[in-house]
């Protein structure tokens, strides 16, 4: 049951209605309740601390969606760097080949996500996982050298399947689901009829 304390002081009350009605975001809950006393005066200094985080936020969140331009369908504006992505998988000279190989195979898959609906946001995530699938896969080329025999294409479908792709080394979870969730979009993508 909630205890009555006396009323808050007149001087207080004002600068509550004040900030109630400068047209911000607030409780008006709380504002009824400090108004009516039920408040004690910390209670009242929590609630209009958390008012003035709450209008600073209101104030910082503001995004004017007119001013964001229209996403580009070319897959350059989301990965500029494509072509020096088997370098950087790059561990021995022999790697750059296969590296090339794994661009080529990806590259469609870009083309298509740019020339989707997702956000531009979600698309460098996109292209930011498969940067780190490629990276994976060059990795299990050092650790298996049979591999090597593989073409691209087929080492690509190899560690793809309908719930995700391979392990990460030394990834969190999060990047790990991050991962799974783009290695589901590509395998689809690579399972389509006209693939």
């Amino acid at each position: 049951m909630l205890r009555r304390d006396p009323p808050i002081q007149s001087h207080t009350r004002l600068e509550l209605v004040s900030v109630a009605r400068s047209g911000l975001s607030v409780h008006w809950k709380s504002v009824r309740l400090a108004l009516h006393g039920i408040f004690t005066r910390d209670k009242f200094k929590i609630v209009i601390n958390s008012m003035a985080r709450t209008i600073f936020k209101a104030k910082t969140a503001t995004v004017n969606r007119a001013a964001t331009s229209a996403p580009s369908s070319d897959p350059s504006a989301y990965c500029r760097d494509l072509d020096n992505w088997p370098r950087s998988w790059m561990g021995l000279d022999k790697d750059l080949p296969p590296g090339e190989e794994l661009v080529a195979c990806l590259r469609p898959f870009i083309e298509h996500l740019a020339s989707s609906s997702l956000s531009p946001k979600t698309i460098r995530r996109h292209v930011g996982n498969l940067w780190m699938l490629g990276g994976e896969i060059i990795r299990d080329l050092n650790y298996d050298p049979s591999l090597r025999k593989m073409a691209a294409d087929r080492l690509l479908r190899n560690v793809l399947h309908e719930y995700g792709g391979p392990l990460i080394h030394n990834g969190s979870e999060e990047e790990q689901r991050s991962l799974d969730s783009t290695c589901h979009k590509l395998h689809r993508f690579l399972s389509q009829p006209q693939r």
